[in-house]
């Protein structure tokens, strides 16, 4: 212990305590252990939880907005709608069940039948709104690429003026329409491309495990394995780039007509309307379903069934079909201790896995995003996000100084174009619309986390504090 004597007090190592003239109190001493901030640390401490919650909030704000903002894409995007349909369907089987197994109890088996007429409407209903974007879709592209007449136009000069706009009209949105459709599609057939590559490399695993430990079977077997590996090799140019490139176009033909067709029944259910011996209940009712996708049902059964011929007779997915190389680990198993036999089965499990995922891939997803990509739904989704990211424009437009439109171009504007815009690409690359949503809002908070810290080290450079930023672009 050491003491120093000053101005009429005592001092221990930095804690002290007093002993004035005439008192007689006792000497106490403080522990260092039980040392507490100044109440100016305090203070610095609390200002940057404050900060930090702050830009947590503001994180938290843009991964929220750039939901909102995927889910108004999402409502004008067919793609969704028709997996929510799926699910609904699904429902109405398992209460249609209940429907039958309640005919003996008359209360249960109205309220049954009550929730799936329900259901049915909801469904159809659901199907029904996607025409709202089908029919605004296809007439967005025709305003920005196809050439128009104005025949109904009898007045000469109205008409040239017309076909003047027209022109302007597309010259300046045909390309951008164009590339954006071209571009949304290059991303989905990558996605269907990708998703065989997988399968192919699932594929060859399988084969080389089955060709490392065939020798372990008897000769007869053995020859029977690779008749069956001989003949299965010529289902592979199935999975080659040409073959699927030829698989999308046939596709693509399939909708070469898909515009006009939908713009022909549209109008005819709107002059249905106006048709007085028409009960215009009657005409809704009838015409409560998606018309694009009932256009084109026939054509996507046909591809969805020969994919899953395909896949049945390759791996054995069907009942019906035991697929070549399910025959194959059945001749192979018997031959093997029972942890060759789990890495067998492994492998085979994942080969069958990718083949399924692949096959849907080409024949459910591609189908459906390239019906939406024909009917034109890539550049009105931009355009629906440019509208709802024009709230951010407006924030930086009314900012005081350039400091503080840079402020909320970094930490606000900028993260939720890079959230949405996630949304949208993974959308293009046939991730579900939950998945998208999800990681788009994520992108988007980690993007003003960042951007916070970057626009933090900007004023301060600038020998600026960044309290009244903060504060500004939380309540923007």
């Amino acid at each position: 212990m050491s003491f120093n004597y000053s101005n009429g007090m005592y001092i221990y190592n930095g804690n002290f305590s007093e002993h004035r003239y005439g008192d007689s109190s006792a000497l106490t001493f403080s522990s260092s252990k039980s040392k507490k901030k100044h109440p100016v640390e305090e203070i610095a401490s609390k200002i940057d939880e404050e900060k930090s919650k702050k830009r947590t909030k503001r994180a938290f704000a843009v991964g929220g907005g750039v939901v909102a903002l995927s889910l108004i894409v999402a409502i004008f995007n067919p793609h969704v709608s028709t997996k929510l349909i799926t699910n609904l369907k699904e429902l109405q089987n398992k209460v249609n069940i209940k429907v039958k197994k309640s005919k003996g109890d008359l209360l249960a088996s109205k309220f049954y039948k009550v929730v799936l007429d329900g259901i049915d409407w909801f469904s159809r209903f659901l199907s029904y709104s996607n025409n709202i974007n089908s029919v605004k879709d296809t007439y967005f592209l025709q305003l920005c690429t196809e050439e128009k007449s104005f025949t109904k136009i009898r007045n000469k000069a109205k008409k040239e003026r017309l076909q003047k706009v027209d022109n302007v009209v597309r010259k300046i949105f045909k390309k951008p329409h164009l590339f954006i459709t071209k571009l949304g599609d290059k991303l989905a057939v990558h996605t269907v491309n990708r998703s065989y590559r997988i399968a192919e490399k699932d594929i060859q695993k399988l084969e080389n495990f089955i060709n490392e430990h065939k020798s372990k079977l008897p000769s007869e077997q053995k020859l029977l394995l690779e008749k069956k590996l001989s003949e299965l090799s010529g289902y592979k140019e199935y999975l080659q780039q040409e073959s699927i490139s030829a698989r999308l176009h046939q596709q693509e033909s399939c909708m070469a007509n898909l515009n006009t067709d939908i713009r022909s029944y549209f109008q005819k259910y709107r002059h249905g309307f106006l048709n007085h011996y028409v009960e215009n209940r009657k005409h809704f009712n009838e015409n409560l379903s998606f018309w694009a996708q009932d256009m084109l049902q026939s054509e996507k059964d046909k591809i969805v069934q020969k994919g899953e011929e395909f896949v049945g007779q390759v791996m054995g997915t069907t009942p019906i079909s035991n697929g070549g190389y399910k025959d194959i680990v059945e001749i192979l198993s018997s031959n093997l201790d029972k942890s060759e036999v789990k890495s067998l089965n492994k492998y085979y499990n994942n080969a069958k896995n990718s083949l399924i995922k692949a096959n849907k891939n080409e024949c459910v997803e591609y189908f459906d995003k390239k019906r939406d990509l024909t009917l034109g739904s890539a550049p009105t989704d931009i355009v629906t996000a440019i509208l709802g990211l024009s709230a951010g424009g407006l924030a930086i437009a009314m900012a005081d100084d350039k400091d503080k439109k840079i402020s909320h171009l970094i930490t606000g504007v900028i993260p939720a174009i890079m959230g949405i815009g996630t949304n949208i690409v993974l959308t293009s690359m046939l991730f579900s619309g939950i998945k998208g949503i999800a990681i788009g809002a994520l992108t988007g908070g980690v993007f003003s986390i960042c951007g916070s810290k970057i626009n933090k080290a900007r004023l301060n450079a600038k020998g600026k504090t960044d309290d009244e930023e903060e504060t500004e672009v939380s309540n923007a």
